[in-house]
């Protein structure tokens, strides 16, 4: 039983009046939209896993779910996972619902190379969000990792290749101190990341 996608920005299309061009007038909405599937997923008996989508925009999440996640027997909810409040309360509503839950992180390993991918996208976003989402997304991940020990937690790294195609390679560990080690080492502020685009013409 491949799994069941719930993502913001294919909710986004199913909007009347959409373009990409006004992809940020349309993200409550379908953020609305998204979060009615997700609840609907959690009231059936199966998938018995939920796994939550977590990196900054044009990170390589979907392209993650499609190529490495799709035949899991899970509802995977494909989000930037950015805000504490939101994350929270996923993961309260699925451990509510009796559900395991697992975060799937993608950290890509170089943000210059996501923020050219980000800059040529056909759905137009403010840059302001990229840097918060991928400032947030991964604050997010160490509160996760610090506070919900029972949540597993799944990172992979991306990398692109010469012919910009995306690769992945999960970062293995062996203890919860591990993991919390690693992802407070990768935490970055908006300014850092600033510097690190500030050679890309925007």
């Amino acid at each position: 039983m491949p799994a069941i996608v719930i993502d913001i920005d294919e909710c986004k299309k199913k909007i009347p009046g959409y373009t990409p061009t006004k992809a940020t007038e349309y993200h409550t909405e379908s953020a609305k939209i998204a979060d009615k599937l997700f609840k609907n997923a959690l009231s059936k008996k199966t998938p018995k896993k939920v796994i939550l989508m977590c990196g900054g925009s044009a990170s390589g999440k979907s392209e993650l779910v499609s190529s490495e996640l799709i035949n899991e027997e899970a509802i995977i909810y494909d989000s930037t996972l950015h805000t504490q409040e939101g994350a929270k309360v996923k993961i309260r509503n699925s451990v509510g619902k009796g559900k395991l839950v697992e975060v799937c992180a993608l950290l890509p390993e170089s943000i210059s190379k996501s923020f050219g991918v980000f800059l040529t996208r056909e759905r137009q976003i403010p840059v302001k969000i990229f840097y918060v989402t991928h400032v947030g997304s991964r604050q997010n991940l160490l509160w996760i990792a610090k506070n919900f020990p029972q949540v597993k937690i799944r990172i992979y790294i991306g990398k692109t290749d010469k012919y910009n195609k995306l690769q992945v390679f999960k970062y293995n560990y062996n203890s919860q101190s591990e993991i919390v080690k690693f992802i407070e080492e990768q935490q970055l502020s908006e300014s850092d990341i600033i510097n690190l685009v500030s050679d890309i013409k925007q």
